[in-house]
């Protein structure tokens, strides 16, 4: 008999081990099929992205490079009403136009405003990762852990400018209103 509870008891021990493996594998496997999309070169050739963040939340403005001016217009509008947010603006190059990166970057050089980083996605990294339809800017935003808390698309307007405000809010202290 006491053989019996010894197989009785590891049989248990194998099929509980069994089970943890399991939700380990598991776990990993869905943290890896999160992970944050790998850093970028900027239009200066120095690489950064989400990882610049650490600890903190982060609203990620995508578009393609055709809708570039529109990263500025979201960012202004936004910091009018939230002034301590945390940007990343990255342009998704769409390799098979007439830019070639190095005349892209020269061109960015030239027109962003010295201080502020375009971070350059020639390989649809951020499109494909978040599913984002980029005929319109996207605005992503992360909480402090980089999970992804709310996904827009469209111009920095009326009700999806407010929507994005109230979303943004909850990770970033909101602009006092004017005295009247």
């Amino acid at each position: 008999m006491p053989n019996l509870s010894i197989s009785i008891t590891r049989g248990l021990m194998l099929r509980s081990l069994s089970k943890m493996t399991l939700v380990l594998v598991l776990s990993t496997l869905c943290s890896l099929a999160f992970a944050l999309p790998a850093a970028l070169p900027d239009q200066n050739g120095k690489l950064g992205g989400m990882q610049d963040f650490s600890g903190k939340p982060v609203i990620v403005f995508v578009t393609s490079l055709t809708k570039m001016a529109d990263l500025g217009d979201w960012e202004e509008a936004l910091r009018q009403k939230l002034p301590d947010i945390n940007t990343l603006d990255i342009g998704d190059i769409d390799t098979s136009s007439k830019f070639v990166t190095g005349e892209l970057t020269k061109e960015l050089k030239k027109h962003v405003p010295k201080g502020v980083r375009i971070y350059l996605d020639d390989k649809d990294i951020w499109a494909t990762e978040y599913q984002l339809d980029l005929g319109e800017p996207c605005v992503l935003i992360f909480d402090a852990e980089h999970n992804l808390a709310n996904k827009f698309r469209g111009d920095p307007s009326g009700e999806l400018l407010n929507q994005v405000i109230a979303a943004a809010a909850k990770y970033f202290p909101q602009k006092p209103a004017a005295a009247k």
